[in-house]
């Protein structure tokens, strides 16, 4: 992928000039208390400061909680990278461009030495600095320009749900603003393209959304490559499309192909593989294939506790289906408690008024009723 090969040229002269990342000094029990609630106390503050402006007092902040995570970490671990990230942000939005490209490519050196060089997120960090150099070319009225085409696209989802039609135009809009400043091969081309697909899709118009699916899968395995999450998860928002358009047919493949590749890149304990898992089950339920889908919502499930544990509305939606795979398989003693514990983390997590509890609730009421039990 492009970015990629940016990465490495990046990585080859700053893993050179950075020494090797120090191991953190073993700390007390106190010691460690106090420097958790320091780095917590910045990231906050970090936060509270860009959203007010202030981002040379937000760049002080950042670089207090990184001083706070070394000491915690050392840097060969997420906090150091993101608050290092903030910094690097920070110093592109107030122009100061050497400055960021130093902190990138530090960022770049870290997360090569981390993960190898064909890690996605290596190509993330090459991707940030690439990203960085096309702002620098830009006049900085054309560096405004991406920040309107967000303000196009908060504007469009806040009319997304109840009045599509008017979000519609301002999407498009956005994606030409992207288009134009940062060309179409841009991965916030690609995100545009994605949410105009599902857009079309609420608005019967299938033809568009297919087309908006591919186009932007095609820049993502460009730009990325195949074994990028976004590409990946591109894969399974266009399986997703298809098994709603009613073509398992499209689908099935689209999921097989996204697992196999998640599971090689971020290992079998992640949501993204529960999540991929799942939906191939969803895709095999809805064929009438409950005997298929059974084995693949359990091992969803499993993986879904490990990672997120059994308080999460992921977990309560993979127990809601599995009840519904029993209940197509004729084992109603075997679907009625996974409904009801569905019910209950629903209406714990996500309170009384939320759309998936009144889901599980109505679910419950239908299974009642095909048991005669109204």
């Amino acid at each position: 992928p492009l970015f990629a090969v940016v990465a490495l040229l990046f990585a080859d002269v700053v893993i050179a000039q950075e020494p090797k990342s120090k191991e953190p000094k073993e700390l007390t029990e106190a010691e460690r208390k106090t420097l958790l609630e320091e780095a917590k106390k910045w990231s906050a503050e970090t936060s509270k400061l860009r959203k007010e402006g202030k981002l040379e007092e937000a760049i002080q902040a950042a670089e207090k909680r990184l001083a706070a995570a070394v000491r915690l970490y050392g840097e060969m671990h997420d906090d150091p990278v993101d608050s290092l990230g903030q910094i690097a942000e920070c110093r592109e939005q107030l122009a100061q461009f050497p400055e960021a490209k130093r902190v990138l490519e530090r960022i770049l050196a870290l997360q090569t030495q981390r993960f190898g060089r064909d890690d996605y997120r290596v190509t993330d960090a090459g991707w940030a600095i690439e990203k960085l150099e096309r702002s620098q070319k830009l006049t900085p009225e054309e560096r405004q320009r991406p920040a309107n085409a967000r303000q196009l696209y908060q504007q469009g989802l806040s009319l997304h749900l109840s009045k599509p039609k008017e979000a519609l135009p301002l999407w498009l809009e956005a994606l030409e603003i992207r288009g134009n400043v940062l060309g179409e091969d841009h991965r916030d081309y690609a995100t545009s393209l994605i949410n105009l697909a599902f857009l079309y899709r609420d608005l019967g118009q299938p033809a568009e959304a297919e087309s908006f699916h591919l186009r932007a899968l095609e820049i993502r395995k460009k730009v990325l490559g195949e074994t990028h999450p976004d590409y990946l998860n591109g894969l399974n928002n266009l399986a997703e499309w298809y098994r709603g358009m009613g073509q398992p047919a499209k689908a099935e493949p689209l999921y097989l192909q996204s697992r196999e590749i998640f599971k090689k890149v971020v290992g079998e304990s992640h949501t993204s593989v529960a999540t991929t898992v799942h939906n191939l089950a969803a895709l095999y339920l809805g064929m009438g294939q409950a005997a298929k889908a059974e084995p693949l919502f359990l091992q969803a499930g499993e993986m879904y506790e490990k990672v997120l544990g059994k308080n999460h509305p992921l977990y309560a939606n993979n127990l809601n289906s599995l009840a519904e795979c029993y209940r197509d398989l004729a084992q109603p003693a075997r679907a009625e408690p996974l409904y009801l514990q569905a019910i209950e983390i629903r209406e714990r997590v996500l309170g009384e008024n939320h759309p998936q509890y009144a889901n599980s609730l109505n679910n419950l009421g239908v299974f009642y009723n095909d048991l005669g039990q109204p």
